[in-house]
Formats: C-alpha cells, sequence, structure tokens
C-alpha cells in the first residue's frame, strides 16, 4: 500500500507543479475583467483548458484568445502549453 500513496503522491505533484506554472501564466495575463468569471482548470498534453460559466463569458475569452491573450499565455506559462481550450460550464 505504501508504493501505491508514494506513486499517487509523486503524480500529484507533478500535476499540481504544471498547473502552477500555468495558473501563474494565466494570473500574469488575465485581463481583470475577466478575473472572476474564468478558472484553470486542466492542462493535459499541452492543452490547457480554462472554465467559464456561460457562453457570453465564452464569447469575450474567445475573442481575447484571439487577439493575442493566447500567445502571451503561452509565452507567459512555464509549463508547456501548446492551445488553450474553452469550456462552458460548472
Amino acid at each position: 500500500m505504501g508504493a501505491i500513496f508514494d506513486a499517487t503522491a509523486k503524480s500529484l505533484e507533478r500535476t499540481r507543479r504544471r498547473l502552477s506554472g500555468a495558473g501563474g501564466a494565466w494570473e500574469a495575463v488575465c485581463p481583470p475583467e475577466l478575473a472572476d468569471k474564468v478558472r484553470v482548470d486542466g492542462l493535459s498534453r499541452g492543452v490547457l483548458t480554462l472554465r467559464v460559466p456561460d457562453s457570453a463569458a465564452s464569447f469575450e475569452l474567445d475573442r481575447r484568445l484571439r487577439e493575442g491573450l493566447e500567445a502571451a499565455l503561452i509565452a507567459q506559462s512555464r509549463a508547456p502549453v501548446r492551445r488553450v481550450k474553452v469550456v462552458v460550464g460548472g
């Protein structure tokens, strides 16, 4: 059992470090008007998932990402982010 717990703890620590790099980058480049609407949901295979509460917030975020926010986020991130995906709900 100890080996399973150790492996799980190491995996969780790697995930925390990856997300903290991407999360820190998001906090650095996030426009103030979107800060309370968007949360970093996950990072998998270079795809950073951002979650928004509704379609209006999704539209605004998508517009900002296309205007250069995505490039700024990728450049700022210490984690290996290749693209950003927006998910509505939750």
